[in-house]
């Protein structure tokens, strides 16, 4: 009986130990490019937790690709800078628990990094509501 006690005991402690481990974090992809397509190498990519404002950075690779792995959830935007271009900000970007999330190409615009571009995210309109339903099927 003693036993079977210490056996258990010793798999629940294993199992609290590894509680920890587990994470609901996700992960955040993009590719920076000039107005030709080409990759821009050596961008900085700022990405900034919209709630918090918890910010974190990245350079983009020879071929233009960055990634941010172990990202919480959340709603975040994104900031590129790159010598000879235009700082290029989005907005509006929702990373739920274990998801690989793709910004896509994000195409820089020649001039210097005191102009800059902002771009925000928002869902698309839904034909099938009417204002003051409340989303109540018509």
């Amino acid at each position: 009986m003693r036993g079977r006690w210490i056996r258990w005991a010793g798999s629940l402690w294993l199992a609290a130990a590894l509680a920890p481990a587990q994470t609901t974090s996700g992960i955040i992809t993009g590719r920076v490019v000039d107005p030709q397509g080409h990759a821009v190498p050596s961008a900085e990519i700022w990405l900034t937790q919209e709630l918090t404002g918890a910010r974190r950075s990245t350079a983009t690779d020879a071929g233009g690709d960055f990634v941010f792995p172990s990202v919480l959830p959340g709603r975040y935007s994104i900031t590129v800078n790159a010598q000879g271009f235009k700082r290029l900000e989005k907005k509006g970007y929702t990373l739920t628990a274990f998801e690989r999330l793709s910004v896509g190409t994000l195409t820089l615009e020649l001039g210097s990094l005191t102009e800059s571009i902002t771009v925000t995210a928002e869902a698309p309109p839904n034909p099938d509501r009417q204002p003051g339903t409340l989303g109540r099927a018509q």
